[in-house]
């Protein structure tokens, strides 16, 4: 949770690059304008933001979460901006019970902690609002089986198996986070016919053998679990319950929403402290050097077995729970033609790095066009500032969104501009459309990097 002013300062070379962006694209950039603006971004004024946004978990859906929407609506408005809440009703899925635990071999029975411990160093890590450890639109389900490791539960990883004659029908898959999305695991996982599957974080991939783990450094430590969504973006991202928004109004509805856009077996992420004991239980195949992580004393078998898992999960599923989106406006010369900038505002717990320090940038280059505002400045071109809700759970509030407005995106839209991590430590990223590299590399030219104060 520390984020200093240095940090600040780096989470400003993202403000200044988002705004000299907009304004290119926006309007003909005056000299002075671009001026007037890269003079109010503040390291501090952007740490306050954050610590607001931060001050307390804000998962979609909660309490805390309609405050934030409320105080980023109302920032914007003292800003001078237009600014207004669309909310929006949709499923989402909250954690009432989780258990995984080793049954046999007898020597062997274990309870996984399923917890994320206390440390000294952070205060808000023994705070009673954060969701427990668990994954977004994973369903209830009891499952207690043999298990297998599938690598990082990749479709090759899979086939491999296969030819291998290794059998996954009817057994607990076990894999590790990485390479693909961890709905991709699941929908793979069901595909061939698991039961249940337990996703964990291995130290090769994100723990001590990167570097120093949490607090001494960002890498997972022991205990830490990650959290996320195991919806089937790739099938239907947003709302899985939407089953007309996905496939269209004749789709099938003879079925169930889950197990089509969201798995029918239920999924838990796990440390790799909890891990650990199953890893260790594995017997069968050797698994191939490429898929052995760092756990200590594992050997990375890919059994089935002996080890035997019941994992139990019981989620409430909720499909009126509201969310807001939060839209901002600057109506431009061209009124029909939209330069759009977003970052989504929820998080799983406090989103100290994702998408808060995105949620301060987008603050500071607000306060930045307000300043313009006053003076009386209209860009050529309109442009929307958007704080995006329940994107954790599966790009939810923009994907509503962009169906809900998709006429005026599909004939007014002109660039789209996405911050989540505004502070990635020294280093800078940008992905997107090829059309945009000049501009991009244009805009970072002409910001000071804040370590050394140059533009190189």
């Amino acid at each position: 949770m520390a984020y200093g002013l240095s940090s600040a300062r780096r989470a400003l070379v993202v403000v200044c690059l988002l705004a000299v962006a907009c304004l290119c694209l926006v309007s003909v950039v005056a000299d002075s304008n671009e001026e007037i603006f890269l003079s109010v971004p503040d390291p501090q004024q952007a740490r306050n933001h954050l610590e607001y946004y931060t001050a307390l978990p804000h998962i979609a859906g909660s309490m805390r979460d309609f405050e934030t929407a409320n105080w980023t609506m109302n920032q914007w408005l003292s800003y001078g901006l237009e600014a207004w809440i669309e909310e929006e009703f949709i499923m989402l899925t909250y954690p009432l019970y989780r258990r995984v635990e080793i049954t046999s071999p007898g020597d062997q029975v274990f309870v996984a902690s399923m917890q994320e411990p206390w440390v000294e160093q952070d205060p808000t890590s023994n705070n009673t609002d954060s969701v427990p450890t668990f994954n977004g639109y994973g369903p209830s389900g009891n499952a207690t089986a043999e298990v297998v490791y599938v690598n990082y539960c990749r479709e090759e990883d899979f086939l491999l198996l296969v030819s291998e004659g290794v059998k996954i029908e009817g057994n607990i898959v076990l894999c590790r986070y990485g390479h693909v999305f961890r709905g991709i695991k699941s929908m793979l996982a069901q595909k061939y016919n698991a039961v249940g599957v337990l996703i964990y974080s291995d130290p090769i991939d994100d723990g001590f053998r990167r570097g120093e783990v949490y607090p001494e450094g960002p890498w997972r430590p022991v205990q830490g679990v990650q959290r996320g969504s195991v919806a089937f973006l790739s099938i239907c991202p947003g709302d899985p319950s939407d089953l007309e928004a996905c496939f269209g109004p004749d789709f099938d509805n003879s079925t169930s929403y889950i197990g089509r856009t969201m798995p029918s077996i239920p999924v838990l992420p796990l440390s790799w402290g909890d891990a650990q004991p199953i890893l260790m239980g594995l017997g069968g195949k050797a698994a191939n050097p490429g898929w052995h992580g760092a756990v200590p004393n594992v050997t990375y078998n890919v059994g089935p077995g002996p080890v035997t898992v019941r994992m139990q999960v019981e989620v409430s599923y909720n499909e009126t729970t509201p969310i807001w989106n939060v839209v901002g406006r600057i109506k431009g010369q061209q009124e029909d033609r939209l330069v759009l900038i977003g970052n989504h505002r929820d998080a799983w717990v406090f989103g100290a790095t994702d998408p808060s320090s995105g949620s301060s940038a987008l603050m500071e280059t607000a306060r930045g066009f307000g300043e313009l505002i006053k003076k009386g400045w209209k860009p050529q071109r309109t442009l929307m500032l958007l704080s995006w809700d329940a994107e954790e759970y599966g790009l939810v509030g923009s994907t509503i969104y962009g169906r809900k407005h998709q006429n005026d995106l599909a004939t007014q839209a002109v660039a789209y501009i996405n911050v989540d991590v505004g502070v990635s430590g020294p280093w800078f990223d940008a992905s997107g459309t090829p059309s945009l590299i000049d501009l991009v590399v244009g805009v970072a030219s002409d910001v000071p990097y804040p370590n050394n104060g140059t533009n190189d």
